[in-house]
């Protein structure tokens, strides 16, 4: 079952390429991953309008003349964020550089606990197989076949809400771990040298191993890449009783190791920095295998083979 997790999409146009700009903002509500309900407003920024952005999502100065100011809209919209997770979808980073921003003009306190880039999450997550188009809204709405007003702030943060509601969904991860763990793969595949550009996929779940299996209970972790595949060699190792789990802690009781980690001779994962980390302080007994020799090590125990 899925964890609680309550998030708020967001989405903002502006008047100009100033950010703080902002002439419309909306926000939409999520509650495991279900759509609640969304709020809009439109925005005096007291600013000139440029004509490219009029053009883009058809709001002048006109149409916001006699609507309130940002310190208006704020003790709303402090109300629905504060402490809250954000989550927005621009590769620049436009909607957070515009609230914070706009706070900080404004000598108002910035608004949310967290703000997560649905965007990155995506471009990380996604394998190329699956998906090789655009990343705006525009293209995703049209690959999902979802109809929608794109540029209008509320419905943009409808369907950003509803993007990361799938991603979690997915994984099976809240919108905080689901970062947390995008962030994590990262960094095992720049300490390894291994990130070339290439999209992260989500590898696997966290599965219940088998609970007649030989190895009932046991705690496994896999890192790097497989040459069987991670999803493969990971629910084989269910099958066969293993319990896979996503990080390393003092229950683990093996850890694999995939062939872009450079273990044992240099540029090691964090996973297998503190698998190492917590053998050495005698707080964990964390067997390390090489993909090959942990397959070998089923074999002998088993008399089966694990593929």
């Amino acid at each position: 079952m899925l964890k609680e997790n309550e998030f708020w999409a967001i989405d903002v146009e502006t008047a100009n390429q100033d950010p703080t700009s902002v002439c419309h903002i909306g926000v939409a509500k999520f509650i495991n991953n279900e759509f609640v309900n969304s709020w809009s407003s439109y925005l005096n920024p007291k600013c000139i309008f440029n004509i490219k952005n009029i053009e883009i999502h058809g709001i002048d100065f006109e149409k916001i003349k006699n609507e309130p100011d940002f310190p208006v809209i704020y003790s709303i919209l402090s109300k629905l964020l504060k402490d809250k997770v954000i989550v927005h979808h621009s590769s620049n980073n436009i909607d957070v550089n515009a609230i914070n921003g706009l706070c900080l003009i404004h000598d108002l306190p910035k608004l949310g606990f967290r703000w997560v880039n649905s965007l990155k999450i995506l471009k990380n997550t996604v394998p190329k197989d699956k998906y090789s188009g655009g990343f705006g809204l525009k293209e995703l709405a049209k690959f999902l076949n979802y109809e929608f007003s794109h540029h209008n702030a509320e419905e943009d943060a409808i369907l950003t809400g509803r993007i990361m509601a799938g991603l979690c969904t997915q994984a099976n991860m809240t919108v905080i771990e689901l970062e947390d763990y995008v962030n994590q793969v990262n960094t095992e595949e720049r300490e390894s040298n291994s990130s070339k550009g290439r999209p992260l996929i989500i590898k696997h779940k966290i599965i219940d191993g088998n609970p007649s299996g030989y190895f009932n209970e046991k705690k496994i972790v896999f890192t790097g890449k497989m040459v069987n595949g991670t999803s493969v060699i990971a629910e084989a190792s269910a099958k066969m009783g293993f319990y896979v789990k996503d990080s390393v802690n003092k229950e683990t009781n093996f850890l694999v190791v995939g062939y872009y980690d450079g273990y044992p001779d240099d540029h090691i994962s964090t996973k297998v920095k503190q698998a190492i980390k917590y053998n050495n302080e005698k707080k964990a007994n964390i067997t390390i295998f090489k993909e090959d020799e942990f397959i070998k090590f089923v074999k002998d125990k088993t008399g089966m083979d694990l593929l």
